[in-house]
């Protein structure tokens, strides 16, 4: 499936907590604000370069009352564009690619929907694997979608279902 990306305009909004210090835009960009520093002089605004971390997110550090924090720039993105984070939600790229913080392809979203999204997009370690446990392929014939996103294998999912009726009936029996 190819996606069609159209250019859109870039929209700047300021940071969430760095009004007036920082803007991230609708594709992810960051930047500081045109402003005075508290000597009064002029500080143009410049573009600010995420670091890439060692579990894939793209963080940045941004200052204020004297103190650095950093921040993953897809959170500051969705604060800025979809209003701040709703309880026990966490920020989902729709593509899975850690780096795409374009404001359209991140959403909140809980834990269990990133897991999905992640299965259905075949990044989930899982879904790279070729047969079940047990040695049964995952082909078109034998696999069904659980209903967290994950994989299963009808084949075992059937000796199970056998195997609990046949332990059933001989305690039935007893």
């Amino acid at each position: 499936m190819t996606e069609l990306i159209v250019d859109v305009p870039e929209r700047w909004l300021p940071v969430v907590g760095y009004e007036g210090l920082y803007e991230v835009s609708s594709i992810g960009n960051l930047r500081t604000v045109e402003r005075k520093d508290s000597l009064g002089r002029r500080r143009k605004s410049r573009p600010r370069k995420p670091a890439l971390k060692p579990d894939g997110y793209l963080q940045v550090m941004l200052f204020k009352d004297g103190v650095n924090r950093n921040h993953y720039v897809q959170r500051l993105v969705l604060e800025a564009f979809a209003g701040p984070c709703p309880p026990l939600r966490e920020a989902c790229h729709r593509n899975d690619i850690k780096t795409d913080n374009r404001a359209e392809n991140l959403r909140w979203g809980t834990r269990q929907e990133n897991m999905i999204d992640q299965a259905r997009n075949g990044r989930s370690v899982g879904s790279k694997m070729s047969e079940c446990i047990r040695g049964h392929a995952f082909d078109v014939i034998n696999t069904y979608i659980k209903p967290n996103g994950n994989r299963g294998c009808k084949e075992c999912r059937r000796t199970a279902v056998r195997e609990g009726r046949i332990r059933r009936s001989e305690e039935a029996a007893k």
